[in-house]
C-alpha cells in the first residue's frame, strides 16, 4: 500500500529489519537481486509493487551484534530535562499478548527473544566509552521475564556499573514485584513507562489488553514501582471502539487516581498490521490505504457512539485534568538532581503548557 502511495519510495522492510537490510545493501547496484531477498518490498521499472516472501525472526540477538555510534554526535541527543547525552539500548524483542490496538508482533514476533546479559553489558560499556551515561533500555516486556531482568540487574551492580549509569525502561503494568522494583531502582533506573491504556475493565478486555491486566492489578504495580522511588509514566488510550463518553471519563479519574508523574493520552489509532487496524477498515470507519493524518495525536474515527470531535475534546480535558494539579506539579518538581535540571524543567514545561493551550 505505501509503495504503490508514495512515488518516491523504492523499498519497504517487512518485519525484522536488519538481515533484510544487509541484504538489501549488498545487492545495490547488482541487478535484480532484489527479487530473491526476503522480507522486502519493492517496484519494479513500471512502478508495479512487488512483496517478496516473509523473513523469519533472528533466534539469536547476539548475532546481530550492536550499533557502531562511534562517529556519532550524541551531543545532539539528549534526555530530556536531563540535557545529557543518550543512547537507546535494544533489550528484547517480541510480546506474546494479544493486544488488538498493537502492531509490535508484526515485526518483533509474538515470542519474547532475550539478549544475553553478557551483549547487553559490552554494549553498555561501549557506550560509556563514548561518554554516554543515559539509556532507554527498548523493550515492550522489561519486566516480563523477571528471572532474567534480576540475574541483569545483579550483573550491572556486581560490574559497579549502577554507580555510572542512569535509564528508563518500558514495560507491562502486570508484571513486577516490590524487590525487582527496588533493585531496578539500585541498577540506575529512575523512569518506567506503563501502558495503562484504559480505566475501565470492561474495555480493557475489548481491546484484548491479556494477561492479568485489570485496573486494580494495574493500580498494584504502579504503586509498587512509585514506592520504590521509580517515576511512573502512564500511557492511556482513548476513543476505542466501545467506548462511551462515559468510560473516556473513567479513564481520566482512573489517571488522576495514579501515582504517576507523566501521563499521555494518544488517540486510538488502527495503525496497519493491528487487528484493529482490520477492524477498522471492515467496520468502514478507515478506508484501505487512507493513512493520511492516522496518528496519535488526534482521533479520526467515528462510531456509533462516539465521534471524532468528541474523543480529541475528551484527550483535551485528560490533560488538563491531569497535569492543572498540585501533587502533578510536586512529583515534577522532585525530578530535578540541580538547579540546571530544575530550569530545564520549567523550561520543558512551558513549552509543554504552551502547546496545551494552543
Amino acid at each position: 500500500e505505501v509503495l504503490s502511495e508514495y512515488r518516491a519510495l523504492d523499498y519497504a522492510i517487512v518485519g525484522e529489519p536488519e538481515l533484510t537490510c544487509k541484504e538489501l545493501a549488498a545487492a545495490c547496484g547488482g541487478g535484480d537481486a532484489e527479487y530473491s531477498i526476503r522480507g522486502l518490498a519493492w517496484k519494479d521499472a513500471p512502478g508495479k509493487a512487488h512483496v517478496n516472501p516473509g523473513r523469519e525472526v533472528v533466534e539469536d540477538l547476539d548475532s546481530l551484534g550492536f550499533p557502531d555510534w562511534d562517529a556519532v554526535d550524541f551531543s545532539i541527543y539528549q534526555m530530556p530535562v536531563k540535557q545529557r547525552p543518550f543512547s537507546l539500548i535494544g533489550f528484547s524483542r517480541g510480546c506474546p499478548f494479544p493486544c488488538k490496538f498493537c502492531a509490535a508482533h508484526r515485526y518483533g514476533g509474538s515470542r519474547l527473544r532475550k539478549r544475553s546479559i553478557e551483549s547487553l553489558i559490552e554494549e553498555i560499556e561501549f557506550n560509556l566509552s563514548l561518554g554516554v551515561r543515559e539509556f532507554l533500555f527498548w523493550t515492550e516486556l522489561m519486566t516480563l521475564d523477571i528471572d532474567f531482568l534480576d540475574a541483569f540487574l545483579e550483573e550491572v551492580i556486581k560490574e559497579g556499573l549502577h554507580k555510572r549509569i542512569s535509564w528508563v525502561c518500558n514495560s507491562r503494568v502486570d508484571s513486577g514485584n516490590r524487590e525487582m522494583f527496588l533493585k531496578m531502582k539500585k541498577a540506575g533506573c529512575w523512569q518506567i513507562v506503563f501502558g495503562f491504556e484504559f480505566g475501565d475493565d470492561a474495555i480493557l478486555k475489548l481491546a484484548r489488553k491479556g494477561g492479568r491486566a485489570t485496573t486494580e492489578r494495574v493500580r498494584e504495580t504502579a504503586v509498587l514501582a512509585a514506592n520504590a522511588g521509580i517515576i511512573v509514566d502512564g500511557h492511556f488510550i482513548m476513543g476505542y471502539p466501545g467506548e462511551t463518553r462515559e468510560s473516556l471519563q473513567k479513564t481520566i479519574d482512573y489517571a488522576c487516581s495514579l501515582p504517576l508523574t507523566f501521563a499521555h493520552f494518544y488517540a486510538a489509532t488502527p495503525f496497519p498490521g493491528s487487528l484493529f487496524y482490520d477492524e477498522a477498515v471492515q467496520m468502514g470507519w478507515l478506508k484501505e490505504s487512507d493513512l493520511d493524518g492516522l496518528n496519535q495525536d488526534s482521533s479520526v474515527i467515528n462510531t456509533d457512539l462516539l465521534d471524532s470531535v468528541t474523543v480529541n475534546r475528551y484527550i483535551e480535558k485528560a490533560y488538563k485534568a491531569f497535569y492543572f494539579r498540585p501533587v502533578t506539579l510536586r512529583r515534577g518538581l522532585a525530578i530535578p538532581s540541580g538547579p540546571r535540571e530544575f530550569l530545564n524543567l520549567i523550561k520543558t514545561g512551558c513549552q509543554f503548557y504552551r502547546g496545551m493551550k494552543g
